[in-house]
C-alpha cells in the first residue's frame, strides 16, 4: 500500500500524461507534425540567412585591387597646358568636338561622359579606375574648371578631358565640393542640362555617368546594345527610388504635388529616374525633353534636374500616348535606393553590374562606403 501511494505520487504527471496521449492520438501526432514543420522553417531560414551573400561577398574578386595612375607631368604636358590656359569658348568647342569623336564606341555609336568639378577628382580617379580595369579606355570627362582639366593631363589623359566652354552654361559653376540640395549643386545640375543639350547635337549616343558610379562588369554596353534593351526607345534609365516610396519622395515638393494629381494616372506607369545614369539618342524629342527640363527648373521653381526630368518624362508619356524612355532592371543597374538602403543585391544574391553611390551625401561618406564594399580602388590620396 505505501508503494502504490508512493508510485502514484512520483508519476501521477507521467501518467497522465500518457493517458492523454492514447485517448487524443490525432491531436497530439498534429501537435507534432506543427513543431516539425517549425523547426525546419527555422533550420531553412538559417540555412538561407548563412548562405546569403554580403555585398562585400558579392564583389569578393575585387576587393583589395588597387589601380596604378601613372603621373606624366613632362615639359610636354605643361606645355599642353600652358596653351590651353588660353582657350576661349571657340577653341574649347572645337577641342570637345575633338574628344567626343576620339572616344565615341563603336558598339551603339556611344560617348560616355561624366561632368566633374576639382573638388570631386578623388571620386573622378576611382570612377575611372572601374572603367579601365573593365577593359573601358574611351569616355570623356566635362571639366566645370581649368583645375581638373590640368589634374587630368597631368596623369595622362589629355584625350579624354575637355574644359566646358563657358558659352553652354548660364552661369559659373564653383570648382569646390557643394552638398545635394544646396546653391552649388543647384547651379552645376542646372548646367548640366544645358550641357546634355549641346552633346546631343554632336549626333552621338550620350552615356551619361555620375562619378561615384561604380562598374563591376565588362558588360555593360554589350548587355545594353546586343540585348536589345535600346530597341524602339529614346532613352534607357536607371531607377532610382523603389515604386512604393514614390509618392512619398515627389510629395517633398509643392509643385509637384500638384503635379501628381494631375498627372497620376501616367505617372503610375513611371518608375522615378536616376538623373546619374542614362542613355539617350540624338532625337529632335530629346534634345526638346531636356529643353522642357531646363525650363523647369529655371523658371517653374522644380529644384533639381532629376525631379523635372521625372516631371518631363510624364508629360512626353502623356501626349504621345507611349512612354518616352525604359527603365532598366533595377537589380543589374542599382540605384543608391536599391543597393545601399534597401540592400536588395545582397538579399536576393545578384551581382550588379554597376553600383551607384546617390543617397549617400558628400564624397567622404561615398569613400568610406565603398572601401567597407572593396569597390574603391585609389590607392593614392589625390585629395591632397
Amino acid at each position: 500500500m505505501k508503494m502504490a501511494l508512493f508510485r502514484s505520487q512520483d508519476f501521477p504527471r507521467s501518467l497522465q500524461l500518457s493517458k492523454f496521449c492514447r485517448s487524443n492520438s490525432r491531436l497530439v501526432l498534429l501537435m507534432v507534425l506543427i513543431l516539425l514543420v517549425l523547426l525546419l522553417r527555422l533550420s531553412f531560414r538559417l540555412v538561407v540567412s548563412s548562405s546569403t551573400p554580403t555585398f562585400r561577398e558579392i564583389f569578393a574578386e575585387q576587393r583589395n585591387q588597387v589601380y596604378s595612375f601613372k603621373r606624366r607631368s613632362t615639359a610636354a604636358t605643361r606645355s599642353l597646358i600652358q596653351s590651353r590656359s588660353n582657350f576661349g569658348s571657340p577653341e574649347w568647342n572645337s577641342e570637345v568636338a575633338r574628344v567626343v569623336k576620339l572616344n565615341t564606341l563603336s558598339r551603339g555609336n556611344m560617348v560616355m561622359v561624366a561632368l566633374v568639378n576639382y573638388a570631386s577628382r578623388e571620386m573622378l580617379m576611382n570612377w575611372i579606375a572601374s572603367l579601365e580595369m573593365n577593359g573601358y579606355h574611351r569616355w570623356v570627362v566635362l571639366c566645370v574648371d581649368f583645375q581638373l582639366y590640368s589634374f587630368l593631363v597631368e596623369h595622362g589623359y589629355a584625350d579624354n578631358a575637355v574644359v566646358v566652354p563657358r558659352q553652354w552654361v548660364h552661369k559659373d559653376i564653383t570648382a569646390l565640393e557643394s552638398q545635394y540640395k544646396q546653391p552649388g549643386f543647384v547651379d552645376l545640375m542646372q548646367a548640366k542640362v544645358l550641357i546634355i543639350i549641346e552633346l546631343l547635337k554632336l549626333d552621338v549616343h550620350l552615356f551619361y555617368l555620375d562619378v561615384d558610379i561604380v562598374f563591376c562588369s565588362p558588360h555593360v554596353v554589350d548587355h545594353i546594345v546586343f540585348d536589345d534593351l535600346y530597341v524602339n526607345t529614346d532613352f534607357l534609365y536607371m531607377v532610382d527610388v523603389h515604386e512604393m516610396e514614390r509618392v512619398n519622395y515627389i510629395s517633398k515638393y509643392k509643385l509637384l504635388e500638384l503635379t501628381f494629381r494631375v498627372l497620376r494616372l501616367e505617372l503610375t506607369c513611371l518608375l522615378l529616374i536616376d538623373g546619374g545614369f542614362w542613355l539617350a539618342r540624338p532625337t529632335n524629342r530629346m534634345i526638346e525633353f531636356f529643353k522642357e527640363v531646363f525650363e523647369m527648373v529655371t523658371e517653374r521653381g522644380v529644384l533639381l534636374e532629376q525631379d523635372a526630368m521625372n516631371m518631363a518624362l510624364a508629360n512626353a508619356s502623356r501626349i504621345h500616348g507611349k512612354q518616352l524612355g525604359r527603365p532598366l532592371d533595377k537589380l543589374l543597374y542599382p540605384s543608391g535606393w536599391v543597393f545601399w538602403q534597401e540592400d536588395l543585391n545582397a538579399k536576393l544574391g545578384v551581382k550588379p553590374l554597376v553600383v551607384h553611390m546617390n543617397w549617400i551625401v558628400s564624397n567622404a561618406a561615398k569613400k568610406a562606403k565603398l572601401k567597407e564594399a572593396g569597390l574603391w580602388f585609389v590607392g593614392e590620396n589625390f585629395a591632397k
